[in-house]
């Protein structure tokens, strides 16, 4: 049966689902459950907030990789990259 078409009238259909079968592995789908039901714990706002600093802090180990500098020693040029800032801020 078609779940959409079965919706009750005015429900929304579950996105979501239909992106964590469509495009994510069954592992991916559970850890992306996890990590949701772990920000439950946050207010919306709050959440969303982290979720952006999460994918802005991946980008930057990917720029840190991408120069050949040692997954290890990331952290540290993310460091000196935040000390940077808030000099040029300063």
């Amino acid at each position: 049966m078609d779940e959409k078409r079965n919706a009750a009238p005015g429900s929304q259909p579950d996105t979501a689902q239909d992106e964590r079968n469509s495009h994510f592995s069954e592992t991916e789908g559970k850890v992306a459950e996890s990590i949701a039901q772990y920000m439950q714990r946050y207010p919306f706002k709050k959440a969303h907030e982290l979720y952006e600093s999460v994918i802005l802090t991946m980008q930057f180990l990917n720029e840190v990789k991408a120069a050949g500098i040692k997954e290890e020693r990331a952290w540290e040029v993310l460091t000196l990259s935040a000390a940077i800032d808030c000099h040029n801020r300063g």
